[in-house]
């Protein structure tokens, strides 16, 4: 994190220096001819004058977990101020214990400076940013100066100190008290990933967290483009121990840079002290943050007209027309290893089959791919079809995640108009050993009409390879109907071969509806011999209008 704390008041010299340069001043008069060597002797002499950074903080409490050593804990590095944090094993009354910080170790302290109010009777008060105007706060002192009071503190509470890294001057700060362990923030990830994002798409930030937090811990993405003279915190929304935050879609050139951090404050209370107090604030209001190893999260947005934008951890980066010419590339080897696809707006794809082949087929190179919207839009793909054929057709393909989100704005459609009862038409198929994918939170929308025994459907599991067939693969949470008023005489027709069967699948938390075949028989789901160990599960099956 790269904050500074500019302070207006001025730090006071020690007195000390004071005395040196009086007597250096009363001995050039007289002697004159020693000014070059008590020069150098000067300027040596205050090349070894340090201001040191507070690196202790002293409380009078006896009680804590971890334990003080000479009432005294060793200050953290954390970004860019200090921290500290205890869990209290006693309960005080407000004015009855003090604190200051000071330099040196817990062994061996420095008094001279310490950081602490100037006068008595100054009480601290928890959860408030503590600015350098503030009596009771983190005074810069010479060896002067009065330990502040501590607040009433509450046995079994934790209680984060934080303070900033200036060294002769007064620093801010804070003590934040919480009835719960401030949770660590283990990972953060971005969508689109790698370094191209577009000036249409919204980057979805995934933060993995040691454990689910406490209901009253907030976690807080901050992201700036001018290095964090100023910034801008989201909130992110926590499920069990992962959260996910949205940065809006940023303008060409813009270079962001991010990270997180968890607090008890509210958005709007952080919110209104940075416009009080500055950027500091966010500083004082960490409990735990992820910022990279001190490098920040980032990534610079470029201009594109193209709807679909393809990033890797290999090859290069581009953008295109449509997601079928993005399975093209990725075939051809131009994107390798983990490959992000993020699509900002809707697509009319190509009557053609957009087919993407399994990795080592050819050029083609990736260990795992990820398709998702972004830009906080409904986003829709729309193919014609051609009679026969799939419109998206994961052709030996693994380790594929189509995910619509359905959060901050996102949604994801995939729809083929086509209506015709020829073996083979579906919207997505799944074949060649296409293994270990998943299609979650989509709308799945087709008008396939192919008769029970043809294969064909809005989701079709096809034939297999010749050694495996096309085994643990999830549909979930997506809602599959027709594509239009033309209704599909089967949402999902899982085939197979018999002497390879399609194994593992699973079809779960789905919306299966308005499949329907006048005059002949018609299904949610349909199954085949070729078909084994399939689970089916908390589906709900209807239609939305009377059939005859």
């Amino acid at each position: 994190m790269r904050t500074n704390f500019k302070n207006s008041n001025s730090y006071q010299p020690l007195p000390f220096n004071h005395l040196i340069m009086n007597h250096f001043l009363q001995a050039t008069s007289s002697k004159i001819k020693n000014l070059g060597c008590m020069l150098t002797i000067l300027a040596s002499f205050f090349a070894s004058v340090s201001y040191a950074q507070p690196t202790v903080l002293y409380t009078s409490l006896t009680s804590t977990t971890p334990a003080p050593s000479n009432s005294r804990f060793t200050l953290a590095t954390v970004g860019g101020f200090r921290q500290y944090r205890f869990q209290a094993n006693q309960t005080t009354a407000a004015n009855a214990e003090s604190w200051a910080f000071h330099t040196g170790t817990t062994g061996s302290v420095n008094y001279n400076p310490n950081w602490r109010p100037y006068s008595g009777g100054n009480t601290l008060s928890t959860n408030t940013f503590i600015p350098t105007s503030f009596a009771n706060g983190a005074k810069y002192n010479t060896g002067g100066g009065s330990d502040g009071l501590l607040p009433a503190i509450t046995s079994g509470n934790y209680y984060t100190w934080n303070v900033s890294a200036n060294a002769a001057a007064d620093n801010v700060m804070s003590v934040l008290e919480s009835s719960f362990n401030p949770v660590a923030i283990s990972t953060v990830s971005q969508t689109p990933g790698s370094n191209i994002v577009t000036n249409l798409s919204q980057v979805r930030v995934a933060i993995t967290l040691a454990s689910a937090p406490n209901a009253a811990e907030n976690i807080f993405v901050r992201y700036t483009t001018n290095a964090y003279s100023s910034s801008t915190l989201v909130q992110a929304t926590v499920t069990g121990s992962t959260a996910v935050a949205f940065i809006p879609a940023q303008s060409a050139g813009s270079v962001v840079s991010y990270y997180t951090y968890s607090s008890n404050k509210s958005l709007a209370s952080i919110n209104s002290d940075v416009s009080s107090y500055g950027q500091g604030v966010h500083d004082m209001s960490t409990l735990n943050l992820n910022n990279n190893s001190g490098s920040n999260y980032g990534y610079t947005v470029i201009s594109s007209a193209n709807p679909v934008i393809v990033s890797a951890t290999g090859g290069t980066n581009a953008s295109y027309a449509t997601l079928g010419a993005a399975f093209t590339a990725i075939n051809a080897g131009t994107h390798t290893g983990v490959i992000n696809v993020s699509i900002v707006a809707s697509v009319t794809e190509a009557a053609t089959t957009s087919s993407l082949s399994a990795s080592g087929t050819g050029s083609s190179s990736y260990t795992a791919l990820n398709i998702r919207p972004s830009g906080g839009t409904a986003v829709t793909l729309t193919s014609v079809g051609t009679a026969g054929t799939a419109m998206i057709a994961l052709a030996g393909a693994d380790n594929v995640t189509i995910d619509g989100l359905n959060t901050g704005g996102n949604s994801l459609t995939i729809s083929n108009t086509i209506t015709s009862a020829s073996s083979g038409t579906c919207t997505i198929t799944f074949n060649t050993e296409a293994n270990n994918n998943t299609i979650t939170n989509c709308s799945l929308l087709g008008s396939s009409t192919t008769p029970l025994a043809n294969n064909g459907g809005t989701i079709f599991f096809g034939a297999g390879g010749t050694v495996l067939g096309n085994s643990t693969n999830t549909i979930s949470n997506c809602n599959i109907g027709p594509a239009g008023s033309n209704l599909p005489s089967k949402a999902i027709h899982c085939g197979g071969t018999a002497g390879f069967p399609n194994t593992s699948l699973s079809i779960n938390n789905n919306n299966i509806f308005d499949y329907f075949l006048t005059g002949n028989v018609h299904s949610g789901i349909y199954v085949t011999s070729g078909t084994t160990g399939i689970t089916i599960s908390n589906n709900k099956f209807y239609q939305t209008a009377a059939r005859i």
